[in-house]
């Protein structure tokens, strides 16, 4: 829970959660092309992976005239396609959480997360390493997902999750602060 001596000071510890962290990677990688391309790969890759699949249905024709008398025209396309779903919901369901738990554990290690938000900017600690932020490098203030995002860069960022603090006030209260040293109202 936060120990806060004034308006202007927070001292916040927590550990981040895969969600949490998953958020602000999103975040941080939402407005950057490699992103947008890589998203842009996953979906392709699994299509071409379902033709590849489903080359024996397409050029075999004893089987695809098998499927065809036993699911009629429309049976190869719908098998097609129904093994590029399974396999997207194989990579979002089993593959990006298993992905994004190891970079969490990569990037914070299972260790506490020190915060210390006042007037002259954000200390940030964990694992022994220090980061020095102040205000003039945060530009934007985001409240999404359940955390405060805090960005000071086009990818860098902190996130505070909300469920740090001892009341949604609170939380409110910090992320007014944020805004105002910020700029943005």
């Amino acid at each position: 829970m936060p120990e806060t001596n004034s308006t202007n000071s927070f001292e916040l510890r927590f550990h981040f959660t895969t969600q949490e962290f998953h958020a602000l990677r999103y975040i941080t990688q939402l407005n950057t092309w490699s992103h947008r391309f890589q998203w842009a790969l996953f979906i392709s890759s699994y299509w071409m992976i379902a033709g590849f699949i489903a080359l024996p249905i397409v050029f075999y024709a004893p089987l695809r005239q098998e499927i065809i008398d036993r699911s009629g025209f429309y049976g190869p396309p719908l098998i097609i396609f129904l093994v590029a779903l399974l396999l997207m919901a194989f990579h979002w369901r089993i593959i990006m959480p298993a992905m994004t738990r190891d970079a969490l554990r990569a990037s914070y290690g299972g260790n506490e997360i020190e915060l210390v938000v006042d007037n002259s900017g954000i200390v940030f600690r964990n694992s022994g390493i220090t980061i020095d932020v102040p205000w003039h490098a945060v530009h934007a203030v985001t409240d999404a997902f359940g955390c405060i995002m805090l960005m000071s860069g086009e990818a860098n960022g902190v996130a505070v999750p909300r469920r740090v603090f001892a009341t949604p006030e609170e939380a409110e209260r910090f992320l007014s602060f944020a805004r105002e040293k910020v700029g943005k109202k």
